[in-house]
C-alpha cells in the first residue's frame, strides 16, 4: 500500500472510533429528569439562598418520600402519566406543613437514536399553602435532564 491509502485508512478509523465514543458518552450521561429547586429567605428586602435544618417531603397520602438535614437544594421526580404532582413539604422542624401542587405537561425527547427517549416536562404553574412557605417562583419551566434550577422556595 502506498502512503496515501494508509493515511486515508487511519483517518477513517479515527473518525469511526471517535463517533462511537461520542455516542457511548451521550448514552451514559444523566438520563434522570428531576425538578430542581433551592431554598431562599428574604432578609431586609434581599433574597439569599438559605439552608434549612430539615426538609421533609411526603406524598399527599402521608407517606414520607425523603427526609434530609441541612439542605439548600432539592430534586424530585414528576409523574409523566398525570398533569400535576401534589406534595407535602415541612421545613426547619417547624411542625407546619405546606401542600404544594406542581402543574406540568410532559413531552418525549429523543436522546439519540441508539440511546432512546426520556420524558421531560414544562412546568406550567405552582400553588402552595402559606403556613411556612411564603412563595414559590418558577425560574426555569423546562424540566429536563440538565440539572438547572427550576423553582425557588421562599420561606420564613
Amino acid at each position: 500500500m502506498n502512503f496515501t491509502k494508509v493515511s486515508s485508512l487511519l483517518l477513517f478509523c479515527a473518525i469511526a472510533f471517535s463517533a462511537c465514543g461520542d455516542e457511548y458518552d451521550l448514552c451514559t450521561e444523566n438520563r434522570f429528569v428531576t425538578l430542581n429547586g433551592s431554598f431562599y429567605k428574604v432578609i431586609g428586602g434581599v433574597a439569599s439562598r438559605s439552608t434549612v435544618s430539615s426538609y421533609y417531603l411526603g406524598s399527599f397520602g402521608g407517606n414520607a418520600i425523603t427526609t434530609q438535614q441541612n439542605v439548600s437544594a432539592f430534586s424530585l421526580e414528576l409523574n409523566p402519566t398525570i398533569d400535576s404532582t401534589v406534595l407535602i413539604i415541612r421545613l426547619n422542624n417547624s411542625g407546619l406543613s405546606d401542600t404544594v401542587t406542581y402543574r406540568h405537561t410532559s413531552r418525549i425527547e429523543t436522546v439519540s437514536p441508539n440511546c432512546g427517549d426520556i420524558t421531560a416536562y414544562n412546568l406550567t404553574s405552582i400553588k402552595t399553602t402559606k403556613n411556612y412557605i411564603d412563595s414559590i417562583v418558577i425560574v426555569n419551566n423546562n424540566v429536563n435532564r440538565i440539572n438547572a434550577e427550576n423553582v425557588r422556595i421562599y420561606h420564613r
